[in-house]
């Protein structure tokens, strides 16, 4: 496992959300709270953009690999516990 930090996530979890509209005082305070399913929810938001971005070439898929994300989901919990 890669060193992914929960402020790295939070950051991630932050943009996708302000990206896609999101963004209400609620679930900023999700985030704010590392709440595990709204990050995983955000994650694999960012995850599904980054992979079709990759595919397509087309431009926006943020600025983490799909492998980070991957990654991300994957141990998710053990980040969020640190």
């Amino acid at each position: 496992m890669g060193d992914i930090t929960k402020q790295e996530l939070k950051d991630v979890v932050f943009i996708t959300a302000h990206n896609s509209g999101t963004l209400t005082e609620d679930v900023q305070r999700q985030i704010s709270a590392f709440d595990l399913d709204t990050y995983r929810h955000f994650l694999k938001a960012a995850l599904e953009r980054r992979e079709n971005a990759d595919a397509t070439g087309a431009p926006g898929g943020g600025s983490r690999s799909a492998e980070y994300l991957r990654e991300a989901l994957e141990h998710l919990a053990y980040i969020l516990s640190n």
